[in-house]
């Protein structure tokens, strides 16, 4: 890589000149710490979840993908059918809270991290 430095009159560097895809490279890498400091701080969700949300995923299956589990490994985990966890995570059914309780619990997360 070839990085050039500026100093000044006493030979202290003051700058370096880098790469422009180099640079991007770096800012994507500290934009992606900020915002998992930030989602860390502002309510324990891991950036993994988060960057399955933006893929498009339910909340709830992102932490079940996150947590490396099929629907039916889920189902059994939480005591609750598969057919309720896919109409769930498809939006056709709400869930109630006492479903909810049970997967957040199997999820090792909190019932507000599963709802939009």
């Amino acid at each position: 890589m070839n990085i050039e430095t500026r100093k000044d009159d006493t030979g202290t560097i003051v700058s370096y000149i880098v790469p422009a895809d180099r640079f991007e490279d770096m800012q994507d890498r500290l934009d992606a710490a900020e915002a998992s400091l930030r989602v860390r701080e502002d309510g324990g969700i891991p950036l993994a979840v988060v960057k399955l949300e933006l893929e498009g995923n339910t909340p709830l299956a992102a932490w079940r993908k996150y947590r490396g589990l099929t629907q039916a490994g889920l189902a059994e985990k939480a005591a609750v059918r598969q057919p309720y966890i896919s109409a769930i995570e498809s939006g056709k059914q709400p869930g109630t809270v006492d479903t909810l309780k049970a997967l957040a619990d199997a999820l090792d997360t909190i019932v507000d991290n599963l709802i939009d």
